[in-house]
Order: structure tokens, then sequence, then C-alpha cells
């Protein structure tokens, strides 16, 4: 029989085996789309501003109205440095790092410490795709009924994500 050792060094068969890994594949999962950069990057998809007119410092979105009629709206934004990178355009790849890096894994490969402080592993933003700056709803400015439904929106999206979230923490 093929064994395998658990975290004590005591033998585990194969069942136990490809139960941790299973258990260890959830975890990467859990850990990748848990990872801020990743819930950046599926907020900035399901973003309600579809253009934005940078000379006129507005934006455009689209929604159904109570009658099922898409319905396009103009909102008032500002910019700020994007709160994933920080202002500089990109930010390690999740896949490398979403677990967490020890120490002990710069010690271990001094190759892969000097590609991950160099950069090697860096992708372009997920939030501000290499912008810097990410366009945000001008709340002072801005009609206060469009804010209601952006609101409502927003709130039923957020919903949605932790939906999927459980599904996919369930296997879904």
């Amino acid at each position: 029989m093929t064994s395998a050792y658990n975290t004590d060094g005591r033998d585990v068969d194969k069942k136990g085996a490809k139960a941790m890994t299973n258990a260890q594949a959830y975890m990467d999962a859990r850990n990748y789309f848990g990872d801020s950069r990743v819930r950046a990057g599926h907020r900035a998809e399901g973003s309600l501003l579809r253009h934005v007119d940078k000379a006129r410092m507005q934006a455009v979105f689209e929604l159904e109205d109570d009658d099922g009629e898409e319905r396009e709206y103009r909102v008032p934004v500002k910019y700020r440095v994007c709160p994933t990178c920080r202002g500089a355009g990109t930010h390690v790849n999740p896949s490398v790092d979403a677990g967490g890096l020890t120490a002990a894994d710069f010690d271990e490969d001094p190759d892969f410490a000097e590609d991950y402080l160099g950069g090697c592993y860096d992708v372009t933003c997920y939030e501000c795709g290499g912008e810097r700056v990410v366009a945000v709803v001008d709340r002072k400015r801005a009609d206060k009924a469009v804010l209601k439904l952006m609101d409502r929106h927003d709130r039923a999206a957020d919903l949605y994500r932790q939906e999927v979230a459980a599904e996919r923490a369930m296997g879904a």
C-alpha cells in the first residue's frame, strides 16, 4: 500500500492522502479567491461604471428600472490612487503568494527570492488595469436618487459574490 505522512509524521493510507490533497486544494482555492487582489479584480469586473469620460469627469452606467427597461445614468467621478496596487500599476500574481510565504520559502530558494523581490511575478493590477488610479463616484456631487439605485445594486452584487464564494467553498 502506498502511504503518505500527515503533519505529525504518522502513516496515512491512500484514502487519507487523497483527503489531505483535497483539503489542500480547498485551502489553496480559498486563499486565492479570498485574496484582496483577486477580490478587487472581481469588483472591477462587476463595476457599474462602464464608460468614464476623463475630460468631463463623468461616468456612464446602465441599470434596469422598475419596469425592466435598461436606463443610462451619468454620475460625477473623481480619481483616487488604486488601493490594490497603491499606485504602482502592478502587483504580485496572487497565484504565487496568496497562500502566504515565509522566510523559509526564500531561504530554501534564493533565486525565487531574487525573482519575487525583483518583480518577475508581477502582473498588471487587477483593479486599475495598470492605470494606477481608479474612478470612484463623487458622492458629494451625485444625484441622491441615482446614488440610492447604485447602492441597491451594489448590495445585491455583494450578496451574489458571497453566494458564489459559499458555493465554491462547498465544491460547486
